[in-house]
């Protein structure tokens, strides 16, 4: 799908933030298990599924919170693992896989914005460790999850709340005064992105294919 560039509607000259949610929205797939799997190998990781799966159902069905079901996840796959080790691991997902599962046509609006010198935030309930080292390359900042790390270990726990739905919102406002801006995008592609959609003066729901 070609891609047309919006028109900046702010004042010429003015200052411009776009915001993306990263998982479904830029990328192809929830990076969550695609970098589990690719952490700890085909076995490991659907042996671990499948003794997840009454969680994971359990979440589905609202019986289970997001958080919590995402710090099952994490420790089941990650718990007590130096952290110095999960970190090689995500830089290494995040600079050799994650380029290609970038919808094509989320890259060319991203490079937009990024040609037009406008602020670029990725935004996601994804950790991120396997963000930030793709996306600092790239010129992107990111507000993401923040992971919990004790005595140089990880603990499965989150040490920030999970960043999405208000979370997102609530994070965008903190790190920038959205009243310095002439005009926002957003760009997202679940129930969780509406907060940060309804920030912006113009926003895209599943947009990229």
């Amino acid at each position: 799908m070609e891609v047309n560039t919006p028109e900046i509607r702010g004042s010429t000259g003015g200052k411009v933030l776009a915001l993306f949610d990263f998982d479904g929205t830029i990328t192809r797939k929830d990076t969550l298990f695609d970098f589990a799997r690719y952490a700890r190998g085909n076995l490991f990781f659907f042996k671990t599924m499948l003794r997840l799966a009454p969680m994971l159902a359990a979440h589905k069905a609202g019986l289970i919170s997001a958080t919590a079901a995402k710090e099952y996840f994490l420790t089941a796959f990650f718990g007590g693992m130096p952290f110095a080790e999960f970190e090689q691991l995500a830089t290494k997902y995040s600079l050799e896989r994650i380029p290609r599962l970038i919808r094509p046509t989320a890259r060319e609006r991203i490079y937009y914005h990024l040609q037009q010198q406008h602020t670029v935030v990725i935004v996601s309930a994804s950790a991120e460790n396997w963000i930030k080292p793709w996306a600092n390359l790239e010129g992107i900042r990111v507000i993401a999850t923040i992971l919990s790390v004790k005595n140089g270990f990880i603990n499965g726990k989150l040490a920030s709340k999970n960043c999405n739905g208000e979370e997102k919102a609530t994070r965008i406002k903190q790190a920038f005064k959205l009243s310095e801006y002439d005009y926002i995008y957003a760009y997202g592609d679940t129930k969780g992105d509406k907060a940060m959609l309804a920030l912006a003066n113009e926003s895209f729901f599943q947009y990229f294919s």
